[in-house]
């Protein structure tokens, strides 16, 4: 599924509204709350009237598991910007990585293989490894996953 950000005041899919509806009663985290009725009428309707691509791909996150069919709308679901911020102040932050840019060396090898120079240097030098402070490691991108089979009770699991 697919959502494109809409300033324009389009709300997003009663489904998405539904869902986020108590968000802010689980911005801390163990708390729990209940969504509003989950109607998804609107979005099966999107997916069987809006032509869809298909690729194979994997996990970006454990297990990574490998060989999962993505089906895409060409044709995107609005979301407000009200709504991806009320998400955004819940989920934080996407566990992908940042990617490199096309025909540039993969970034977690090039932050593994500087790690493990650092790390190299620190024995050497009879540093202790794990005080190393230098080396910078990739970070999250700020993007918001968003599942597509929303359960009906949330529970704020983040730190």
């Amino acid at each position: 599924m697919t959502f494109q950000l809409s300033e324009d005041g389009k709300t997003t899919t009663e489904l998405l509204t539904a869902v986020t509806e108590n968000l802010a009663k689980i911005s801390t985290p163990g708390t729990v709350t209940e969504t509003g009725p989950l109607k998804f009428a609107e979005v099966i309707d999107h997916i069987q009237t809006t032509p869809l691509f298909q690729y194979t791909g994997s996990l970006t996150t454990p297990p990574c598991a490998e060989g999962l069919t993505f089906l895409v709308t060409k044709e995107p679901l609005p979301l407000s910007v009200k709504t991806y911020n009320e998400i955004k102040a819940v989920v934080k932050f996407n566990s992908r990585y940042t990617q490199n840019s096309l025909g540039q060396e993969n970034l977690l090898g090039v932050g593994a293989t500087a790690l493990a120079g650092a790390e190299g240097a620190a024995a050497e030098n009879g540093t202790a490894s794990g005080n190393l402070t230098d080396v910078a490691k990739p970070k999250p991108s700020s993007g918001t996953a968003i599942s597509k089979a929303a359960p009906s009770t949330y529970s704020s699991s983040q730190s």
